[in-house]
């Protein structure tokens, strides 16, 4: 009992894992998948960037700095999309990705 208590409590300082226990009275321990996300360059220069993922992901959204969407691409279904904001408000904005399961990630970018 004591092993499943500190078991327990070094899980619940990392959240990285998940516990499950079985019907069998089994406690497992399964890593849980965790989504990188990239943006490069970053600060971006030209106007023109990249957003990768490790998972592809539906829609990605460029928000300023008030949380206004200035720039989207819905329908993606892939790890990687080139983004182009030549004309757009130069300062901080946030880009938004969407994954099929309704999650998503947001990452800070400063376009100069």
């Amino acid at each position: 009992m004591k092993n499943l208590l500190l078991l327990l409590f070094v899980l619940t300082l990392t959240s990285s894992f998940s516990l499950f226990a079985q019907e069998t009275g089994r406690v497992e321990v399964v890593k849980k998948e965790e989504v990188k996300m990239l943006v490069y360059p970053n600060p971006i220069v030209d106007g023109v960037f990249t957003v990768k993922s490790t998972k592809p992901f539906m829609k990605v959204e460029v928000l300023n700095v008030i949380g206004r969407e200035i720039y989207r691409q819905a329908r993606i279904n892939d790890n990687e999309v080139k983004i182009s904001l030549l004309n757009y408000t130069k300062g901080i904005h946030f880009v938004k990705l969407t994954f099929k399961d309704r999650k998503s990630r947001v990452k800070k970018i400063l376009l100069r």
